[in-house]
Order: C-alpha cells, then sequence, then structure tokens
C-alpha cells in the first residue's frame, strides 16, 4: 500500500516538474530564434461595448456609454475622465498572452478564478455580456492566469493586461478641488459658523499706525480689525493653499443625504478666500501684467464613519468630496483659537514721537536729542546704544502663553510710548506694564492681558532697564 501511495505521489511531482519545463523551455526557445508571437487572449470589438462593470478594492464602478460620452450608471452627470475609460475599453478590445496554458474543460479553481484578482463584464450594444477574469499569479513566470468568459482555454497575461482596472472611481471622476495658489496670495479668509464669524486679512483699514510691523489681522464678529499671530495667520494660509487631496464622495445627494454630510445650510462651516494671482499677458509686442483677485468658498461638514477624514464641496458644486481631518480641524480651530500676537511689544518704532517709564514711582521722559545724537532718559542722557539694547529686547519678547486670569502680582515697570498716526499727528499712547508674583511674570500691553513670559527673558529686560537708568 505504501509502495502505491508513493507511486502516486511520484507521478504528481513528475506531472508538475514537466509543465514547468516545458513552461520553461518555451520561454527558452522563443528567445533563442528571436522571434516573438503574438497571441490574443481575448477580443472585442471596442465601438461595441456599450458597459463596463468591475470590483476594485471593495469598491463596485458601473459605466455605460451615452451617446460618444461614458457616465456613471448611477448619475450620468457626474463629469468622468474619458481618457480614463478609453484604456479600459482599449484593453478589453485586446488581452495579449504570451501563451496558452490549458483547455476549459479542466478544473479551473487551481488557476484561482474561484476568487478572481480582478473580474470584469463587459456588455456590448446586442446585449451580450462577456467576463473577463485574472486568477492567480504564476510563480515560475511571475504571470497571471486569464479566462473569458466564453473561451476554451486559460492564458497567461502580463500583469498590466487589465490594470486600466485598478481604478476606483476616485480615478475615474473629474473631481473639484480648489484653484491653485500659493500661501503667500492668500488676502483673507473668513470662517462662519453657529452664528460665529472669523476673518483672518491683510488688510491693515482701520488699523492703528503703529501695528503696521504685522502682516495678519482678524476680525471676530464683526468687530474693529486687531493684530493678529503671524505664524498662526501664515499657518492657517498654508491650510488653506493645501488642504490635502479631495476624495470623490458623492454627487448630488437629497437634502437628507446632504444633511447627513454635516453640508446642509443649518450645520456646514463656511470658508470664504480671497487670493491674488499674477496674469503674465505679454507677447512679442506688449508686456502686460497685472494682479487680479479672486475668491472661492468651501463649505465644511462632518467626519467620516471611521473619522480619519471631513466632508466637503466646493462653491456651489453638487459633488460632495472629503479631505484629511487634520488640515480642515486647523481650519476650523481658528474660531475659536485665540489669535493674540505672541510678541510682547508690538509696536513699530517707525510711529513713536516719545516714551515715559516709569519705575519703583518714579517717572522718565525719553527723547531723542537730534543735536547730541544721545537719548534723555528723564534728567540724564545714554547713546544710542544703551536705548536700542533695552528697546530691541522689547521687540524680541514672545509670549509663551496667555492667560488673562493669572495673578499678576505686583508691578516692576511701565513702558508708555506716545505714538503717532499715519499722517504724523499725534495718536493714542499705548502702554506696556510688567508685572512679577513669586518669579512668575506676565505682561499687559494695548489691551492685551495676561501675557506670560519665560523668568530668563524677564530678568534681561529688567537688567536692560535698569542699565537705561543708571
Amino acid at each position: 500500500m505504501k509502495k502505491i501511495i508513493t507511486l502516486i505521489v511520484f507521478a504528481v511531482v513528475l506531472a508538475i516538474l514537466v509543465g514547468v519545463y516545458a513552461i520553461v523551455s518555451s520561454t527558452q526557445k522563443t528567445e533563442e530564434s528571436g522571434e516573438e508571437e503574438t497571441l490574443i487572449a481575448a477580443s472585442l470589438e471596442k465601438e461595441k461595448i456599450a458597459a463596463i462593470s468591475y470590483s476594485y478594492a471593495g469598491k463596485d464602478v458601473s459605466l455605460k456609454k451615452s451617446g460618444d460620452a461614458w457616465v456613471w450608471e448611477k448619475n450620468a452627470s457626474l463629469p468622468l475622465k474619458q481618457d480614463v475609460v478609453e484604456k479600459m475599453t482599449g484593453a478589453l478590445s485586446s488581452v495579449v498572452s504570451t501563451r496558452l496554458v490549458a483547455p476549459v474543460s479542466g478544473g479551473l479553481d487551481e488557476f484561482g478564478f474561484d476568487e478572481p484578482s480582478i473580474s470584469v463584464d463587459a456588455t456590448l450594444d446586442d446585449g451580450s455580456v462577456y467576463t473577463y477574469k485574472i486568477g492567480d499569479l504564476n510563480p515560475v513566470t511571475m504571470e497571471y492566469y486569464f479566462l473569458r468568459s466564453d473561451g476554451e482555454s486559460v492564458w497567461l497575461v502580463d500583469s498590466s493586461a487589465l490594470t486600466p482596472f485598478t481604478k476606483t472611481m476616485d480615478d475615474l471622476v473629474e473631481i473639484d478641488k480648489i484653484p491653485s495658489f500659493e500661501p503667500e496670495d492668500l488676502l483673507s479668509c473668513s470662517l462662519a459658523s453657529g452664528g460665529k464669524t472669523v476673518e483672518l486679512t491683510k488688510d491693515d483699514t482701520g488699523v492703528a499706525g503703529y501695528h503696521a510691523q504685522y502682516s495678519w489681522f482678524v476680525r471676530k464678529d464683526g468687530a474693529s480689525p486687531e493684530p493678529a499671530d503671524g505664524d498662526l495667520g501664515d499657518q492657517l494660509a498654508e491650510a488653506v493653499a493645501s488642504p490635502g487631496t479631495f476624495s470623490f464622495v458623492d454627487y448630488a445627494p437629497d437634502g437628507e443625504k446632504l444633511a447627513s454630510y454635516g453640508l446642509d445650510d443649518a450645520n456646514a462651516a463656511r470658508l470664504s478666500v480671497r487670493y491674488s494671482v499674477y496674469l503674465d499677458e505679454s507677447d512679442d509686442e506688449t508686456a502686460m501684467s497685472k494682479t487680479v483677485e479672486k475668491d472661492f468658498t468651501l463649505s465644511i461638514g462632518g467626519r467620516s464613519g471611521n473619522g480619519d477624514a471631513v466632508y466637503v464641496r466646493v462653491g456651489d458644486s453638487e459633488m460632495i468630496c472629503s479631505l484629511p481631518v487634520s488640515k480642515t480641524d486647523l481650519v476650523l480651530s481658528y474660531l475659536t483659537a485665540d489669535l493674540t500676537p505672541r510678541d510682547v511689544f508690538g509696536l513699530d518704532f517707525t510711529y513713536v514721537e516719545s516714551l515715559t517709564l516709569t519705575f519703583e514711582g518714579r517717572s522718565y521722559d525719553i527723547r531723542f536729542d537730534e543735536e547730541s545724537g544721545l537719548y534723555n532718559v528723564g534728567d540724564k542722557t545714554v547713546t544710542v546704544d544703551v536705548f536700542s539694547s533695552f528697546f530691541t529686547a522689547l521687540e524680541a519678547l514672545r509670549a509663551t502663553s496667555i492667560d488673562p486670569l493669572f495673578e499678576k502680582g505686583e508691578e516692576v515697570f511701565s513702558f508708555t510710548v506716545h505714538t503717532l498716526d499715519a499722517d504724523g499727528d499725534p495718536d493714542l499712547p499705548v502702554t506696556l506694564t510688567l508685572f512679577e508674583a513669586g518669579g512668575e511674570y506676565t505682561a499687559d500691553f494695548d489691551g492685551r492681558k495676561g501675557l506670560r513670559l519665560s523668568p530668563s527673558d524677564a530678568s534681561e529686560i529688567v537688567k536692560k532697564m535698569k542699565a537705561l537708568l543708571s
């Protein structure tokens, strides 16, 4: 009995080796002869293909021909990339094989057709349907087994044979996206949601002249513009200009479905963006270029089922897309974020007329004497270097955090700046006050309170302030 089993096993192994040898020797003979034989495993008349359906990455795709264009079966108005679909019809019209493997009369499960890697149904204009299947990989030739439903044989084909069908709707749809622009070309963006509105803008209309050093300004709920932190403004500009890859979700959903995406009027956040574009219309005879302003809107809805994306819609488009949650969360955070500048002493020295320093109950008027080239500090004089050391250190101060409710403690000194407006006329004074409580320092400046400082930075400022008065 053992001998019989051994003989059976030996026969099976021998049959496999013979098959492998036949394939390899066939390849060698073809290479030696220098001749390439073209074998067609399947073919269809491309012009007669009326519908295509297949599954890839767990998603079903169904397309049909409408006139001269290919459309999505669920919604014919959805814009598709026609060139991508044309590659599909081209692949179906002629499948090139390297060799015939076996007749269909034998079992097919061993080739992987019971659970094919790719299965495509092609429907012709006469209603006939042909199914193309890609099975397992042949480990010897590194090619795939191929079978068409009406065929009589199994073939080996290159992996590229049905590559056009490794596409999801994201690859097929002409997906909406925002216009392309550079972050530095962002002029303003306004975010409205839940009755709140925040606008970050480069427009300094209505801003005091001594804030000219700021590039970003914020308006909240229609209030007057205030300086905004430059780093935060730049981060938002980057997020708006490069929000990530738009992925297709749905097209023309009904009201109930739209609400489920959080994109109905009652729930969606609305981002309104204005940016500049440089147009170069020069030719050989004229040099015409100009900068124009453009705008767009983006509605931001709820999160997807797995939480890693957010539903969005560009303008009034009927297409629903999704974006990575990281960028949209950053944009939405600006509704509640503290956009207060982190620079403690934000002031353009160009608009300074005079200064008053108050320390230990005494006030010192500070003015520059053009005749002597020195600064008068009370009844003393100091060099430009001594004053600049103090003033430059103030300009470089950055708050580690902002906490208006933090216990201030005792006043260390106050520094009042008498400013000028854009026309050179006296404007309202602004004051910086430094406080200390148990080694913790905070500052108030121009209505901003609770600007917390590192002890080392605060100690350095106090040291330079005392040098100014000594």
